[in-house]
Formats: C-alpha cells, sequence, structure tokens
C-alpha cells in the first residue's frame, strides 16, 4: 500500500552519491533506508541539543549535587546548612 507520508527529492553529485550507496551496503540497508537512518539521526541530535540549550539553569542545590558528584540526586543535610 502506497505511503501518504511526505517525500523528498535531493540531488546529489557522484561522489557523495558513491559514498553514501557505499555506507549504506556497509550497514546492509539500501541507500533509501541509510539515508533515512542519517536524516532521524540529525533530527535526534538537534532535539537533543535544543532540550539541553532550553532548560533553564541548575539551582543552587541542584548545581552543589552536581559538583560533590552525588549520583543519586541527593544533597546531603551538612550540605544545605552550610550555604
Amino acid at each position: 500500500m502506497p505511503s501518504n507520508n511526505p517525500q523528498v527529492s535531493i540531488r546529489l553529485t557522484p561522489n557523495e552519491y558513491q559514498y553514501l550507496q557505499t555506507m549504506a551496503e556497509k550497514n546492509f540497508v539500501t541507500l533509501p533506508q541509510f539515508v533515512k537512518i542519517l536524516v532521524k539521526r540529525a533530527i535526534a541530535e538537534d532535539k537533543e541539543k535544543t532540550a539541553v540549550v532550553s532548560q533553564p539553569p541548575p539551582s543552587e542545590t541542584e548545581a552543589k549535587v552536581q559538583a560533590s558528584g552525588n549520583g543519586k540526586g541527593r544533597v546531603k543535610r551538612s550540605q544545605e546548612k552550610s550555604s
């Protein structure tokens, strides 16, 4: 059954096409599948960067937790009172 999803056409140089074709073969996928994988990775990376940038700066307590290396996300009472 045909897909109703939008399509994108691009033009590549012969060198770019051959490079992508080789990479697709190394990954045992077709060229269109490989290009889709690359696009999805780029979108995921961009969303990850955007999420990091849009987060508010950590509060003073959160900064102390990060600086102390306390992996459980808790601050010891002695650290809270010392500020």
